[in-house]
């Protein structure tokens, strides 16, 4: 199978002897972190992101604690909620965290079309996308 990349088409072996099943069948869930290590990974990402951005971050709600959401999903939220507070203080974020059904799969989009008609329709919602600001 061949894979376009910012306009080169390169081969992926992985693709072609379909090594990414394996990312769906053979997906190794880890244990949710506990209240101490979110507590942990919180008070570590507030401080780096006040060190980077000069600033002292407030406590921010973040997700609800649940055993189903994942590391990352909090981590996201949280950065999200300093970032949007950095840029409007007077901003007030609520996150949500939602599941999208996804998987693996050929889209329609990009097995029907060619390189070409997909960068032309991509250049004209962003063309459109700037002419609405």
């Amino acid at each position: 199978m061949s894979v376009q990349i910012a306009g080169v088409t390169r081969r992926c072996r992985c693709l072609e002897s379909g090594q990414f099943r394996h990312i769906e069948h053979d997906l190794l869930l880890l244990d949710p972190p506990d209240d101490a290590e979110l507590d942990r990974a919180y008070a570590a990402l507030r401080r780096l992101h006040g060190d980077a951005f000069g600033w002292s971050p407030p406590d921010v709600a973040g997700l609800e604690r649940l055993g189903a959401t994942r590391m990352r999903q909090y981590v996201w939220a949280w950065i999200n909620e300093w970032d949007l507070i950095r840029l409007d203080p007077a901003y007030v974020p609520y996150t949500e965290a939602v599941e999208i059904a996804g998987d693996y799969r050929k889209t329609r989009l990009w097995t029907t079309r060619t390189p070409e008609a997909r960068a032309g329709s991509l250049r004209e919602r962003a063309s459109a996308d700037r002419g609405a600001q």
